[in-house]
């Protein structure tokens, strides 16, 4: 069975590496601030789904149009 792939703006969740290409953030700087909310639990855009982390889209979105420094 062939799957249809949707772009990012029309899925729920993202990976890390697809929320760095769509938000123009780096990888690497998504990563670091997923790290720190480890133990914070403040982010309420970050799902981790067994050994992955999956970004919650339009949450994501929202968070970003908050910030003003990264």
């Amino acid at each position: 069975m062939d799957r249809v792939k949707l772009p990012y703006n029309q899925r729920l969740c993202i990976s890390v590496e697809e929320a760095a290409e769509y938000s123009m953030i780096g990888e690497n700087r998504l990563r670091n601030i997923i790290d720190k909310d480890k133990y914070e639990k403040s982010l309420n855009w970050i799902l981790h789904t067994g050994q992955h982390v999956r970004i919650k889209r339009q949450l994501f979105e929202k968070w970003i149009e908050q910030q003003d420094y990264l």
